[in-house]
């Protein structure tokens, strides 16, 4: 009888653990469109941060849902997921954001266009860095 139940409960803990396993591999991340920000700032104030002391704005930025506006530099729509510069044309560092899906029109980005962005900051390269984004606004 107790050799019965040792082999219910192997049975068990296997099929939680495909189970388990089965859910975290198709995980999706999460739809930023509806989270809600950690910071609100300008692309030119989070480069200028990031420029300033790395560090810092490491510790302030890294890995928190970011809400960024600026003004479109470049949009580069050829590669997944698209890669869209917000910023100053003028400064040396900027805010570069990965887009999430192609659920966004992209074909009415242009450059010199003012939008509003939610993503992850992942860092600071040459420009500072947010992934999984979604365009919250656009203005002409």
């Amino acid at each position: 009888m107790k050799r019965k139940w040792w082999l219910y409960l192997i049975v068990l803990v296997i099929v939680s653990a495909a189970i388990y396993t089965w859910k975290e591999y198709n995980r999706k991340p999460p739809d930023l469109m509806y989270s809600t920000a950690d910071a609100i700032v300008k692309a030119e104030a989070l480069a200028a941060a990031f420029e300033t002391d790395e560090a810092v704005a490491n510790e302030k930025y890294l890995g928190k849902i970011i809400e960024v506006d600026g003004v479109i530099i470049n949009v580069n729509a050829t590669q997944s997921p698209v890669h869209i510069v917000i910023g100053n044309e003028d400064s040396m560092h900027n805010v570069g954001i990965s887009l999430a899906g192609s659920k966004q029109n992209i074909h009415e980005l242009k450059n010199g266009m003012t939008i509003t962005a939610r993503g992850e900051c992942t860092g600071f390269l040459m420009d500072v860095e947010l992934n999984n984004a979604v365009i919250i606004k656009t203005k002409q």
